[in-house]
């Protein structure tokens, strides 16, 4: 037998199971169950866990549970990565590995989870030696690839099997409270954040993140062919209370193309009835990171409050964000390249906080008829600012 297969011999009914190096296989026996046997050539063999990646040792000289049997993993399905020895540099033990990754939890949308990428830097150089796991819902997880602090993106689903397993940074529900009346709602969310990991550094350092490679770079300024001026709309939000109005977008899309300016509709929905000269519709087409390379071929993006502005944000892209709800010091004091867009005096209900996600009985009719707040910034005003941005490019 080469150092390309080993077999398992179950302890229990005898029956053996071919491991060969480099292929995943669930080493619990096929005929009983059982994960108690031996590897049936002496030494030590070196295996990579399926589900939390961490390499570790099985001796083949001892009975052994043929698992990944690390605190809060448990796992079965493993790949054979060939004969080592036990002191293999690559290799710490199950126990001190496990013991080194740091839990890093936050669920919800695309927005907190890029606020949560301004920590990560702070928490690595805290932590040099550890491993940082990013938990987050599976839809936003692309966002996360190629950032060098984060060693594995996994499903918030899996984040209850790894609590209590070296450093966690829980932020499932610590963030936001909807059950009561504002509350810790009414903090800035990056200096909540911030003070929920317990990270020292002044907030002007303290960067929302993301990463592209150079080919995602240049893919979407290679779609444009050079267009001199490419501004993002961001045509509605999470909520519809956070939109615009479809109509003051097309009204802004009118003033913007006389200008000879070139606009990206974007949405995760699509939009088919929206096309002119100088329009491209993108929306229900992109994926996260298309929509990033998007927002970082633009010159500036105007949106209500959704993810999209952090993304520019961690990019250092101009943004025109118009806020309703939530006023822009709970969300954007702390960025350098956002421009907030508020009308405080548009009704007595501004800012309600989010009231319109449904908590308590004080629910405004705004939830279907479409914001005052939103409505009360017009496209002229959201125009000006755009201009400004271009002309300052331009100059």
């Amino acid at each position: 037998m080469s150092n390309a297969t080993v077999n398992r011999v179950c302890m229990k009914c005898g029956q053996e199971l071919k491991l060969t190096r480099g292929l995943k296989i669930n080493v619990s026996c096929q005929f009983c169950g059982s994960c108690e046997g031996t590897l049936d050539k002496p030494g030590y063999h070196r295996f990579e866990c399926g589900l939390c990646g961490q390499l570790f040792i099985l001796n083949g000289n001892e009975k052994v549970s043929l698992f990944h049997d690390a605190p809060q993993c448990k796992n079965k399905v493993l790949s054979y990565l060939g004969q080592t020895s036990e002191a293999d540099p690559a290799i710490k033990s199950s126990a001190d590995a496990m013991r080194q990754v740091i839990c890093f939890i936050r669920n919800r949308g695309l927005g907190d989870v890029i606020m949560c990428t301004a920590v990560l830097p702070f928490i690595k150089q805290q932590y040099p030696d550890s491993s940082i796991w990013f938990f987050c819902d599976d839809d936003v997880a692309d966002i996360l690839k190629e950032n060098p602090h984060i060693d594995r993106v996994l499903s918030v689903n899996q984040a209850s099997k790894y609590r209590g397993m070296g450093r966690t940074y829980d932020l499932l529900e610590k963030v936001e409270n909807y059950t009561e009346n504002g509350g810790i709602n009414k903090r800035n969310r990056l200096e909540r954040i911030v003070q929920l990991c317990d990270i020292n550094a002044p907030m002007e350092d303290v960067r929302p993140q993301l990463y592209m490679t150079d080919k995602e770079q240049s893919w979407y300024e290679d779609v444009m062919g050079g267009c001199d001026k490419i501004v993002a709309l961001g045509l509605d939000a999470c909520a519809s209370f956070r939109s615009w109005s479809m109509d003051y977008f097309k009204e802004l899309i009118s003033l913007l193309t006389k200008e000879e300016v070139h606009v990206v509709l974007l949405s995760g929905q699509k939009y088919p009835e929206i096309f002119g000269k100088n329009i491209i519709n993108a929306t229900g087409q992109l994926n996260l990171r298309e929509l990033a390379s998007t927002l970082y071929a633009s010159d500036c993006l105007v949106c209500g409050d959704t993810g999209l502005y952090h993304i520019s944000e961690s990019m250092s892209r101009p943004s025109v964000v118009l806020f309703g709800a939530i006023p822009p010091e709970a969300r954007v004091s702390t960025y350098r390249n956002v421009t907030a867009l508020y009308e405080p005096g548009a009704a007595s209900c501004v800012p309600c906080w989010d009231k319109q996600l449904g908590i308590g009985t004080d629910v405004y009719t705004c939830r279907d008829k479409g914001a005052l707040c939103m409505d009360a910034i017009k496209p002229s005003k959201v125009f000006d600012e755009v201009m400004q941005i271009l002309n300052k490019k331009g100059g």
